[in-house]
């Protein structure tokens, strides 16, 4: 079983760049304003865990999932996260799958780069494809 952690990343970006005229100049080419943008996340399932970055140089947080999934060779699920998210205009979130796992387990994000808006208010899911010969298995966060 694949230790509870979900494998994807998820990244924060601008949709479209603001132009020069809506942000200070030292902004507009660089990431310093992204780091400063805020995203929300809201739990609504009670074993659902705020995503964290997996370490201080990682370029998107680590998420988990709240269900058990098996995910057998050739077979395309919708994983569940138990989060909603917030986030503000004129972004967008991208899901994005981690190398080692496509690398190890041959499981990738279908429509990679998955984009959320910034008006979608529903459940955060992930559509995993397994592309391997082995079924592949993601455990439930708190257990299971």
């Amino acid at each position: 079983m694949f230790n509870r952690l979900f494998g994807i990343k998820i990244n924060l970006r601008w949709a479209s760049k603001p132009s020069r005229k809506s942000l200070p100049s030292r902004y507009f080419d660089s990431e310093e304003y992204i780091c400063m943008t805020t995203i929300k996340f809201k739990k609504i399932n009670p074993n659902a865990q705020i995503p964290v970055y997996g370490s201080a140089e990682a370029a998107g947080f680590d998420f988990k999932s709240v269900e058990f999934v098996v995910i057998n060779p050739g077979e395309t699920k919708l994983v569940k996260t138990g989060l909603q998210v917030q986030f503000p205009e004129g972004y967008e979130l991208q899901v994005r799958p981690r190398s080692g796992l496509a690398l190890k387990n041959s499981i990738t994000v279908l429509n990679s780069p998955g984009t959320v808006d910034s008006d979608y208010r529903g459940e955060l899911g992930v559509i995993i494809i397994n592309h391997g010969k082995t079924p592949f298995t993601i455990g439930v966060v708190g257990g299971g």
